[in-house]
Order: structure tokens, then C-alpha cells, then sequence
């Protein structure tokens, strides 16, 4: 098993660790934050607004988070778990532009030393009240800027989604890794065929020693392309008198 698929591996491993965490009833939106030392932190947003916080470790006591949001907003949560210190910033639903449908930024993610840190961000009721809807692809944008020092660390990123509308969502949607000051832009399929649901977006820090790394995280609703009639029209006479030459031949 090579290094690159070994990494993938063990990071998909965490997200999944983190993401059973068991969300209350009433829970709408959700940040859950875990430094894989034994200490984390969920961040629930219920129905009406208000947060609630409960962790392990460290938990929750170095963090300061908001009383209360309107849900399917901006949750902002700032402070200190185990060795990082961290701004994570998720955008919800009802706060994203149409057709951006989340997203994920981590403004300040220090290290002391070498470790991962996890965040994984998740809204629900997308076209149903809580954000717009779906489409048949997601235009997904990542950004990975570490400190020169430490130019070899890495952010692995996650898109799932789940039309039951699961916190944290299940199904996945794409998974890649960039190194170094990097940006990537890519479209995938929606795998469940939804307009509505929940969103999860996850990243998993790596740092190669101390410093900070600014990763930001963006996820859009797209549509498959159609050519329109005309366009598709000269397209099949094209391919009809390419096969043409080539039975000439």
C-alpha cells in the first residue's frame, strides 16, 4: 500500500471516528472538532438557535462558542483544544449565496508541534427551508496554505451528504489531499440523487511541526451541462462524417 493511499486511509478512518458522535434530536447544524489526543468538542445548534457543547478531554472548556445562532447560519468557534489553537468558521445554509451551499475556513489553525486536528461541519434541511437546494454535481473549491516553515503540511478535505437529512451526513461525495500552498477546483456527481438533505464538509489538518495552516473549504450546487439542440445536432453530423472518412480509409 503506498504512503498516499495509507494517509487517505487512516484520514477517512478519523472522519468516520469523529462523525459518531451522536447528534441530539432536534440538532440542525453541528461543528465537531478532535485533535485524535483524546480530546474534542460538538458544537450542536438546535432548532431554535441555541448551542450546546460536549466533549471529551479538554472538551469544550477552551473554547469559547456563541449562546445562540439562527439556525442554518454562520457558527463561529474560536480558541484552544489540546496543543491547537484554532478560528473555525462554518457557513450555513441560510448565511451561503445561492449557489455556494457551505463553507468550511479555518482563519487561524496553530500547532505547538507535530499532530492532525479534525473539524467536521455539517447543516441540514438543504431545500427544505434551510439552504437551497442540491444539484446533479457539486462544484467543491479547496485551499490549503501552510506557514513556509512548514510548507509539507497537508489538509486532507470531505464532502458527504445524506438525504435523510443525517447529522452528521454519511454518504460520500469526494475525498483529495493537497500539500503545500495549493489549491484545487473539481466537480463530482451527487451520489444520492437529491435536491435536499444534509451537508458535511470535513478537513483533517496535518502539521509536520509547529506552525499554522489556513485551509479553506467551499462546497456549490452545479448542473450537468446539456448541449442545446443545435449544438447537439452538429455534433452527431460531425461524428456521422468522421465515421464517414474512416470507412473511406
Amino acid at each position: 500500500m503506498s504512503l498516499t493511499v495509507l494517509k487517505a486511509t487512516i484520514t477517512l478512518a478519523a472522519f468516520a471516528w469523529i462523525a459518531t458522535s451522536e447528534a441530539y434530536a432536534s440538532t440542525v447544524e453541528q461543528l465537531i472538532l478532535d485533535d485524535t489526543a483524546g480530546n474534542s468538542a460538538s458544537i450542536d445548534v438546535d432548532d431554535l438557535g441555541f448551542t450546546s457543547c460536549s466533549g471529551t478531554g479538554t472538551g469544550c472548556g477552551g473554547l469559547t462558542i456563541p449562546a445562540s445562532i439562527t439556525p442554518h447560519s454562520t457558527l463561529l468557534v474560536f480558541g484552544t483544544l489540546g496543543q491547537f489553537t484554532l478560528q473555525v468558521t462554518g457557513v450555513g445554509g441560510a448565511s451561503a449565496l445561492y449557489p455556494n451551499l457551505q463553507n468550511l475556513t479555518q482563519i487561524s489553525a496553530a500547532s505547538l508541534t507535530t499532530g492532525t486536528l479534525n473539524a467536521f461541519f455539517t447543516d441540514t434541511d438543504y431545500c427544505l427551508g434551510g439552504g437551497g437546494c442540491f444539484g446533479d454535481i457539486f462544484n467543491v473549491r479547496m485551499t490549503n496554505n501552510p506557514d513556509t516553515a512548514i510548507n509539507a503540511s497537508s489538509t486532507s478535505f470531505a464532502v458527504l451528504v445524506d438525504k435523510f437529512n443525517g447529522v452528521p451526513a454519511g454518504t460520500l461525495v469526494s475525498f483529495e489531499t493537497l500539500t503545500g500552498n495549493a489549491t484545487l477546483a473539481k466537480t463530482y456527481d451527487n451520489p444520492e440523487d437529491t435536491p435536499s438533505g444534509s451537508l458535511s464538509t470535513a478537513t483533517s489538518i496535518f502539521f509536520t511541526c509547529r506552525g499554522a495552516v489556513q485551509p479553506t473549504f467551499q462546497v456549490s450546487a452545479g448542473t450537468v451541462t446539456v448541449p442545446e439542440p443545435s449544438t447537439f445536432a452538429m455534433l452527431t453530423v460531425a461524428a456521422g462524417f468522421l465515421a464517414f472518412k474512416v470507412r473511406r480509409r
